[in-house]
């Protein structure tokens, strides 16, 4: 997917929820495939994925304890290539856990009814092999909670052992003697004994040390005292160090061992990981959905945006943050309104519905569902070129306005059909009386390009431009007229005011300065901003007849239901004193 400009992901917000699905991996493992994913260009490949997501958030939702995923990176498993290099007790111990874990996956998947619920992760699952028996060899030889080879690794690990366990004894017990000897003939210091280098010795008065045979291996730093491995233990401690050495060995032995046998299953263990990582990637997708309401949106084959009830996920967890609501909007972009251009106030929502539509299309193609009500329909896009905010560079020596241009350079020379473009403000950064027109030029050449997007702009001749221009559709971020304030609503089919004024008013701006702005500005100008607010406003007033006309419809149901029960209630009376007439007639 082509993105520009280079900043794209940092302009969208995509930063937020990159680190938001990182903090829901579990292990490095799927974090570091997360780092290297690419945006989805391919509907199939993006399809797959996005159920993939979504079946595991309906195991989140509605099944039972999802297994763990998460590993971190297993970086040793190149030395199963190597022949006679053996993995080391830690990284044995790192690769049953993924294996283990592997195999609870695989179990999980097993039933038939969960196939039939999962078909695609059981499909993704099922494309790959496990070996049950590396489990167990590795089980067999190591003790996973002390970390250590097993006592009956080996018949021969089991005898050293023994053999060491006894060899210690036998030093301690010389050593008790030797100790209690010398302690009686008063030359050992207050501590008696200490360990140096792995061996018991004594801390004996250095004026008596020419007096007890054995090894100085040490003294004090204050050389008061010496340490002395006695003589009695020299020999004894020499064979145990012997036996430590062949024990060295028979694990060695024992390592190389199952690394041998686990060896010819490299490959699949390699996948088996990939697989792991993949798992972890899309549960914390699936996770991200559950926490911000996100859903499966129905995928079309042709260019098309239709985003019913969306909101932006940063917008959305700041707000929770402060107990806020989040306004949610409803936009369509298909082959007949291909471009909208919004207008409306500043601080009225125009960036948000842009960026958020930007960082949805982002997410989509990441292969994430969307904070979108699950009727929406979206469509892959091969391109997405965005114009947010000041670009003005000292570097580069380039004005705002020369950023501008040489961001339109850019989507001209490289949009088409299968182009999303958004561009926030557009024209600003220079004359208006200059920039309108050009930015009108620029978007009709952009349209030309038979491009999807999103353009907000405070400029009249723009939203005229789009109000009758085939396949461009107006839009404008509600506002109250009445309270002077944004409802951060779009309504889509007609252009906006800024409602310049009326902000201006509401601020404290004296009535003299207010007055003598109206009087600055164009006729044509001034004539047009007071339609669209005059719009703003009949449409207020009409919402609210609708609302009066929508009440007194629903109190004329009542009435009429009411009525026709009074009809069948009263029809069955006549038919029951027509029966009883009837009857006294026959009677006669």
């Amino acid at each position: 997917m082509l993105l520009y400009p280079k900043n794209i992901l940092e302009k969208l917000d995509f930063p937020f929820v990159l680190k938001e699905l990182e903090h829901l991996c579990i292990g490095d493992l799927g974090r570091n495939l997360l780092v290297k994913q690419t945006f989805f260009t391919q509907q199939d490949s993006l399809v797959k994925q996005l159920r993939f997501v979504k079946e595991t958030k309906e195991i989140i939702e509605n099944d039972s304890q999802l297994p763990q995923y998460g590993f971190n990176e297993l970086t040793f498993l190149h030395k199963l290539t190597i022949e006679n290099y053996c993995l080391e007790i830690k990284e044995l111990i790192d690769l049953y856990y993924m294996l283990t874990a592997a195999a609870e996956v695989f179990r999980f998947f097993t039933p038939k009814a969960r196939q039939q619920l999962y078909p695609q992760l059981s499909e993704m699952v099922f494309a790959y092999s496990l070996e049950a028996g590396m489990v167990n060899i590795i089980a067999k030889v190591i003790d996973l909670d002390k970390e250590t080879i097993k006592d009956n690794a080996s018949p021969e690990l089991s005898k050293i052992r023994k053999q060491i366990q006894d060899k210690i004894q036998e030093i301690n017990s010389v050593f008790r003697k030797t100790l209690v000897q010398h302690k009686n003939q008063n030359v050992l210091s207050d501590t008696e004994e200490t360990i140096r280098d792995g061996r018991r010795v004594l801390s004996v008065k250095s004026e008596y040390k020419r007096s007890i045979k054995g090894i100085i291996t040490d003294e004090s730093d204050s050389g008061s005292i010496t340490y002395i491995e006695p003589a009695e233990t020299v020999m004894l401690n020499n064979e145990l160090v012997e036996l430590g050495l062949e024990e060295k060995k028979e694990i060695y032995k024992i390592l190389l061992s199952v690394t041998t046998a686990i060896r010819p299953n490299h490959e699949s263990i390699e996948a088996l990981k990939q697989l792991m990582a993949e798992l972890d990637v899309i549960r914390a997708k699936a996770y991200f959905a559950i926490q911000y309401s996100c859903n499966l949106p129905q995928v079309s084959n042709e260019p098309l945006i239709y985003l019913r009830r969306f909101v932006h996920p940063v917008l959305l967890h700041h707000h929770r943050k402060h107990g806020k609501p989040v306004i949610d909007n409803t936009i369509l972009l298909d082959n007949k309104n291909r471009v909208v251009v919004i207008s409306g106030p500043n601080a009225g929502g125009k960036s948000i519905v842009l960026k958020s539509i930007g960082l949805i299309q982002l997410m989509f193609q990441f292969g994430m569902l969307i904070p979108a009500d699950e009727t929406s329909v979206m469509a892959v896009f091969d391109k997405l070129l965005v114009d947010i905010g000041d670009e003005q560079s000292i570097e580069n020596d380039l004005s705002t306005y020369s950023s501008h241009l040489s961001n339109m350079q850019y989507f001209i020379a490289n949009a088409n059909a299968k182009t999303m473009v958004l561009i926030d403000e557009m024209g600003m950064g220079t004359d208006p009386a200059l920039g309108g027109p050009m930015a009108e030029a620029i978007l009709e050449a952009l349209h030309h390009k038979n491009i999807f997007g999103v353009v907000t702009t405070h400029f009249n001749n723009l939203k005229v431009y789009a109000a009758n221009t085939p396949f461009m559709l107006s839009g404008a971020m509600a506002f109250d007229t009445k309270h002077l304030r944004p409802l951060y609503q779009l309504q889509l089919g007609q252009p906006g005011s800024s409602f310049t004024f009326e902000i201006a008013k509401k601020s404290g701006l004296p009535d003299y300065i207010i007055k003598n702005a109206h009087n600055k500005i164009g006729d044509n100008k001034k004539a047009l901003d007071d339609v669209l607010t005059d719009m703003q406003s009949e449409k207020q007033f009409i919402k609210g007849l609708r609302k009066n006309v929508q009440a007194k419809e629903t109190q004329l149901h009542d009435l009429t239901k009411s009525y026709e029960q009074l009809n069948k209630d009263l029809e069955k009376e006549k038919k029951r004193i027509l029966k009883q007439y009837e009857s006294r007639l026959l009677d006669r």
